[in-house]
């Protein structure tokens, strides 16, 4: 992960909290700095692995998004 600044226009860091816990996600990218995938939750990178993960599968030829996979937690619980 990034945390200077890359100025190419990825996103390399985003830093959410809630409840005093620090959820920092993580991004893929692929050769041509097209975003491929986000995930992260929790105290680590390995912690919940799966949730609130997204996966974009395909770009066009303009570089706009053609198919995305969300995977997550679909409830609350307790």
């Amino acid at each position: 992960m990034l945390y200077g600044n890359s100025y190419d226009g990825c996103a390399c860091l985003q830093k959410r909290s809630y409840n005093a816990n620090v959820y920092p996600p993580s991004y893929a990218y692929n050769i041509r700095n097209r975003l491929t995938a986000s995930c992260g939750e929790g105290s680590s990178l390995s912690a919940n692995v799966n949730r609130f993960t997204e996966q974009i599968t395909g770009y066009d030829k303009n570089g706009n998004i053609l198919g995305l996979k969300r995977y997550g937690q679909t409830g609350t619980s307790t």
